[in-house]
Protein backbone atom coordinates (compact mmCIF):
# COMPACT_ATOMS: atom_id res chain seq x y z
CA UNK A 1 0.00 0.00 0.00
CA UNK A 2 2.85 2.42 0.80
CA UNK A 3 4.41 1.67 -2.57
CA UNK A 4 1.07 2.42 -4.25
CA UNK A 5 0.78 5.77 -2.45
CA UNK A 6 4.32 6.80 -3.40
CA UNK A 7 3.76 5.69 -6.98
CA UNK A 8 0.32 7.17 -7.61
CA UNK A 9 0.38 10.30 -5.42
CA UNK A 10 3.90 11.35 -6.40
CA UNK A 11 3.07 10.64 -10.02
CA UNK A 12 0.15 13.04 -10.05
CA UNK A 13 2.05 15.57 -7.94
CA UNK A 14 4.68 15.53 -10.69
CA UNK A 15 1.93 16.12 -13.27
CA UNK A 16 0.62 19.16 -11.37
CA UNK A 17 4.10 20.63 -11.01
CA UNK A 18 4.69 19.99 -14.70
CA UNK A 19 1.51 21.91 -15.61
CA UNK A 20 2.65 24.83 -13.41
CA UNK A 21 6.06 24.87 -15.10
CA UNK A 22 4.50 24.80 -18.56
CA UNK A 23 2.42 27.89 -17.67
CA UNK A 24 5.55 30.07 -17.74
CA UNK A 25 6.28 28.90 -21.27
CA UNK A 26 2.72 29.81 -22.27
CA UNK A 27 2.96 33.26 -20.66
CA UNK A 28 6.21 33.91 -22.56
CA UNK A 29 4.51 32.96 -25.82
CA UNK A 30 1.52 35.22 -25.11
CA UNK A 31 3.52 38.37 -24.26
CA UNK A 32 4.41 39.33 -27.88
CA UNK A 33 0.78 38.89 -28.95
CA UNK A 34 -0.77 41.50 -26.62
CA UNK A 35 -0.22 45.19 -26.03
CA UNK A 36 -0.76 47.82 -23.38
CA UNK A 37 -1.83 46.93 -19.86
CA UNK A 38 -2.34 43.21 -20.62
CA UNK A 39 1.23 42.97 -21.85
CA UNK A 40 2.53 44.64 -18.67
CA UNK A 41 0.58 42.22 -16.51
CA UNK A 42 1.89 39.21 -18.39
CA UNK A 43 5.45 40.49 -18.12
CA UNK A 44 4.98 40.97 -14.38
CA UNK A 45 3.50 37.47 -13.95
CA UNK A 46 6.32 35.98 -16.00
CA UNK A 47 8.89 37.74 -13.80
CA UNK A 48 7.12 36.58 -10.63
CA UNK A 49 7.15 32.95 -11.83
CA UNK A 50 10.90 32.93 -12.49
CA UNK A 51 12.15 31.76 -9.05
CA UNK A 52 9.33 29.22 -8.38
CA UNK A 53 9.87 27.92 -11.92
CA UNK A 54 13.54 27.21 -11.28
CA UNK A 55 13.01 25.65 -7.84
CA UNK A 56 10.06 23.49 -8.86
CA UNK A 57 11.92 22.37 -11.99
CA UNK A 58 14.52 20.62 -9.86
CA UNK A 59 11.86 19.45 -7.39
CA UNK A 60 10.10 17.80 -10.34
CA UNK A 61 13.21 15.76 -11.15
CA UNK A 62 13.33 14.40 -7.58
CA UNK A 63 9.58 13.70 -7.32
CA UNK A 64 9.56 11.96 -10.69
CA UNK A 65 12.44 9.76 -9.52
CA UNK A 66 10.50 8.77 -6.36
CA UNK A 67 7.45 8.01 -8.50
CA UNK A 68 9.52 5.92 -10.91
CA UNK A 69 11.28 4.02 -8.12
CA UNK A 70 7.90 2.75 -6.85
CA UNK A 71 6.29 2.05 -10.22
CA UNK A 72 5.93 -1.33 -11.89
CA UNK A 73 8.77 -0.69 -14.35
CA UNK A 74 12.36 -0.03 -13.22
CA UNK A 75 13.43 3.62 -13.48
CA UNK A 76 16.26 2.79 -15.88
CA UNK A 77 14.27 0.82 -18.43
CA UNK A 78 12.74 1.44 -21.84
CA UNK A 79 9.37 3.05 -21.07
CA UNK A 80 7.62 6.38 -21.65
CA UNK A 81 7.82 7.40 -17.97
CA UNK A 82 11.62 7.12 -18.00
CA UNK A 83 11.78 9.07 -21.26
CA UNK A 84 9.72 11.86 -19.71
CA UNK A 85 12.03 11.91 -16.67
CA UNK A 86 15.12 12.13 -18.89
CA UNK A 87 13.56 15.07 -20.76
CA UNK A 88 13.00 16.77 -17.39
CA UNK A 89 16.67 16.30 -16.54
CA UNK A 90 17.64 17.70 -19.96
CA UNK A 91 15.50 20.76 -19.23
CA UNK A 92 17.41 21.30 -15.99
CA UNK A 93 20.76 20.89 -17.76
CA UNK A 94 19.78 23.38 -20.46
CA UNK A 95 18.96 25.97 -17.78
CA UNK A 96 22.23 25.32 -15.92
CA UNK A 97 24.10 25.93 -19.19
CA UNK A 98 22.35 29.25 -19.87
CA UNK A 99 25.45 31.28 -18.95
CA UNK A 100 27.50 29.46 -21.57
CA UNK A 101 27.74 31.00 -25.01
CA UNK A 102 24.94 28.90 -26.39
CA UNK A 103 21.41 29.59 -27.57
CA UNK A 104 19.95 27.79 -24.57
CA UNK A 105 16.42 29.24 -24.64
CA UNK A 106 15.32 27.71 -28.00
CA UNK A 107 16.69 24.37 -26.82
CA UNK A 108 14.86 24.79 -23.49
CA UNK A 109 11.61 25.59 -25.30
CA UNK A 110 11.97 22.66 -27.68
CA UNK A 111 12.54 20.36 -24.70
CA UNK A 112 9.42 21.84 -23.05
CA UNK A 113 7.33 20.76 -26.05
CA UNK A 114 8.92 17.30 -25.90
CA UNK A 115 8.16 17.20 -22.15
CA UNK A 116 4.46 17.92 -22.82
CA UNK A 117 4.28 15.23 -25.51
CA UNK A 118 5.95 12.54 -23.40
CA UNK A 119 3.92 13.51 -20.30
CA UNK A 120 0.59 13.16 -22.12
CA UNK A 121 1.82 9.94 -23.74
CA UNK A 122 2.81 8.54 -20.33
CA UNK A 123 -0.56 9.41 -18.76
CA UNK A 124 -2.41 7.70 -21.62
CA UNK A 125 -0.04 4.72 -21.52
CA UNK A 126 -0.68 4.00 -17.82
CA UNK A 127 -4.44 4.22 -18.24
CA UNK A 128 -5.12 7.84 -17.34
CA UNK A 129 -6.95 8.82 -14.18
CA UNK A 130 -7.84 5.34 -12.96
CA UNK A 131 -7.83 5.78 -9.18
CA UNK A 132 -11.44 4.63 -8.76
CA UNK A 133 -10.88 1.44 -10.77
CA UNK A 134 -7.70 0.69 -8.82
CA UNK A 135 -9.39 1.21 -5.45
CA UNK A 136 -12.30 -1.02 -6.47
CA UNK A 137 -9.91 -3.78 -7.52
CA UNK A 138 -8.18 -3.66 -4.14
CA UNK A 139 -11.44 -4.89 -2.56
CA UNK A 140 -12.04 -7.54 -5.23
CA UNK A 141 -12.56 -11.19 -4.34
CA UNK A 142 -11.33 -12.41 -7.74
CA UNK A 143 -8.96 -15.37 -7.45
CA UNK A 144 -6.65 -16.83 -10.08
CA UNK A 145 -6.19 -20.56 -10.47
CA UNK A 146 -4.32 -22.84 -12.88
CA UNK A 147 -4.55 -26.62 -13.06
CA UNK A 148 -2.92 -29.14 -15.38
CA UNK A 149 -4.99 -31.46 -17.51
CA UNK A 150 -4.95 -35.15 -16.62
CA UNK A 151 -3.36 -36.11 -19.94
CA UNK A 152 -0.47 -33.74 -19.34
CA UNK A 153 -0.03 -35.12 -15.84
CA UNK A 154 0.09 -38.69 -17.15
CA UNK A 155 2.61 -37.76 -19.85
CA UNK A 156 4.89 -36.02 -17.37
CA UNK A 157 4.50 -38.63 -14.64
CA UNK A 158 5.69 -41.37 -16.98
CA UNK A 159 8.90 -39.41 -17.52
CA UNK A 160 9.26 -38.32 -13.92
CA UNK A 161 10.39 -41.53 -12.26
CA UNK A 162 13.61 -41.40 -10.27
CA UNK A 163 15.46 -43.82 -8.07
CA UNK A 164 17.65 -41.07 -6.65
CA UNK A 165 17.08 -39.85 -3.10
CA UNK A 166 15.35 -36.53 -2.64
CA UNK A 167 17.94 -33.73 -2.80
CA UNK A 168 18.63 -31.33 0.01
CA UNK A 169 17.36 -27.81 -0.51
CA UNK A 170 20.94 -26.51 -0.55
CA UNK A 171 21.71 -28.70 -3.56
CA UNK A 172 19.09 -27.04 -5.76
CA UNK A 173 19.62 -23.87 -7.82
CA UNK A 174 17.17 -21.03 -7.19
CA UNK A 175 15.21 -21.76 -10.36
CA UNK A 176 14.91 -25.52 -10.74
CA UNK A 177 12.87 -28.14 -12.57
CA UNK A 178 10.49 -30.39 -10.63
CA UNK A 179 11.15 -33.35 -12.92
CA UNK A 180 12.99 -36.20 -11.22
CA UNK A 181 12.30 -34.85 -7.72
CA UNK A 182 10.68 -36.92 -4.96
CA UNK A 183 7.84 -34.80 -3.59
CA UNK A 184 5.39 -35.43 -0.77
CA UNK A 185 1.75 -35.23 -1.74
CA UNK A 186 -0.25 -32.44 -0.20
CA UNK A 187 -1.62 -28.93 -0.44
CA UNK A 188 0.86 -26.25 0.61
CA UNK A 189 -0.01 -22.67 1.57
CA UNK A 190 2.80 -20.17 1.07
CA UNK A 191 3.15 -16.41 1.20
CA UNK A 192 5.61 -14.19 -0.66
CA UNK A 193 6.01 -10.60 -1.84
CA UNK A 194 5.25 -9.36 -5.33
CA UNK A 195 4.74 -5.64 -5.91
CA UNK A 196 3.19 -5.68 -2.43
CA UNK A 197 3.50 -8.11 0.51
CA UNK A 198 0.82 -10.71 1.27
CA UNK A 199 0.80 -12.69 -1.99
CA UNK A 200 -0.68 -15.98 -0.71
CA UNK A 201 -0.65 -19.15 -2.86
CA UNK A 202 -2.13 -22.62 -2.56
CA UNK A 203 0.00 -25.23 -4.34
CA UNK A 204 -1.22 -28.81 -4.79
CA UNK A 205 1.36 -31.56 -5.33
CA UNK A 206 0.41 -35.08 -6.34
CA UNK A 207 2.53 -38.03 -7.53
CA UNK A 208 5.75 -35.96 -7.78
CA UNK A 209 3.86 -33.47 -9.91
CA UNK A 210 2.81 -29.86 -9.22
CA UNK A 211 -0.83 -30.16 -10.16
CA UNK A 212 -2.50 -26.87 -9.20
CA UNK A 213 -1.55 -23.31 -8.28
CA UNK A 214 -4.18 -21.01 -6.85
CA UNK A 215 -3.68 -17.40 -5.76
CA UNK A 216 -5.72 -17.11 -2.58
CA UNK A 217 -4.96 -13.51 -1.67
CA UNK A 218 -2.97 -10.59 -2.97
CA UNK A 219 -2.55 -6.85 -2.49
CA UNK A 220 -1.12 -6.08 -5.91
CA UNK A 221 -2.19 -2.74 -7.39
CA UNK A 222 -3.76 -2.09 -10.80
CA UNK A 223 -4.77 -5.17 -12.79
CA UNK A 224 -3.21 -3.56 -15.88
CA UNK A 225 0.10 -4.72 -14.39
CA UNK A 226 -0.60 -7.82 -12.27
CA UNK A 227 -3.44 -9.61 -14.09
CA UNK A 228 -1.39 -11.04 -16.96
CA UNK A 229 1.25 -12.37 -14.56
CA UNK A 230 -1.42 -14.12 -12.48
CA UNK A 231 -2.94 -15.69 -15.57
CA UNK A 232 0.28 -16.67 -17.35
CA UNK A 233 2.95 -17.51 -14.74
CA UNK A 234 1.10 -20.30 -12.81
CA UNK A 235 0.02 -21.91 -16.10
CA UNK A 236 3.59 -21.76 -17.45
CA UNK A 237 5.03 -23.32 -14.28
CA UNK A 238 2.50 -26.16 -14.41
CA UNK A 239 2.96 -26.81 -18.10
CA UNK A 240 6.76 -26.87 -17.97
CA UNK A 241 7.05 -28.22 -14.39
CA UNK A 242 9.82 -25.78 -13.61
CA UNK A 243 10.42 -22.43 -11.91
CA UNK A 244 12.49 -21.27 -14.85
CA UNK A 245 9.77 -19.38 -16.71
CA UNK A 246 9.91 -15.91 -18.23
CA UNK A 247 8.55 -13.04 -16.13
CA UNK A 248 5.89 -10.84 -17.70
CA UNK A 249 7.20 -7.50 -18.94
CA UNK A 250 5.65 -4.69 -16.90
CA UNK A 251 4.66 -7.16 -14.19
CA UNK A 252 8.04 -8.58 -13.23
CA UNK A 253 7.59 -8.08 -9.47
CA UNK A 254 4.27 -9.97 -9.41
CA UNK A 255 5.77 -12.68 -11.65
CA UNK A 256 8.74 -13.17 -9.34
CA UNK A 257 6.45 -13.17 -6.28
CA UNK A 258 4.42 -16.05 -7.73
CA UNK A 259 7.57 -17.99 -8.62
CA UNK A 260 8.93 -17.49 -5.08
CA UNK A 261 5.66 -18.72 -3.56
CA UNK A 262 5.65 -21.90 -5.68
CA UNK A 263 9.34 -22.44 -4.86
CA UNK A 264 8.57 -22.35 -1.12
CA UNK A 265 5.79 -24.91 -1.58
CA UNK A 266 8.02 -27.33 -3.53
CA UNK A 267 10.83 -26.97 -0.98
CA UNK A 268 8.34 -27.69 1.82
CA UNK A 269 7.25 -30.78 -0.09
CA UNK A 270 10.87 -31.97 -0.43
CA UNK A 271 11.46 -31.41 3.28
CA UNK A 272 8.30 -33.32 4.17
CA UNK A 273 9.32 -36.23 1.92
CA UNK A 274 12.75 -36.40 3.52
CA UNK A 275 11.18 -36.46 6.99
CA UNK A 276 8.91 -39.34 6.01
Amino acid sequence: MIGFILDYVFGWLAVLIGIFLISKYLFRKLIPKVQGEKRSRLVEINRYLKTPHIVLGFVLIVISLIHGAHSSDPVLSVNIGTLNWLVTIALGISWVCKNLKTKWLPIHQALTILFVVTLVWHIVDVGGINIFRILSEMNSDVTYEAMVEEQQKEDNTSNNTSSNPAPNQADLPYYFSFKGLELANGTYITESTGYSPGLKLEVTIEDNFVKKIKILQHFEVDSKYYKEAMLVIPAAILKQQTLEVDAITGSSMTSIGIIKGVRKAVLDSIEKYNEE
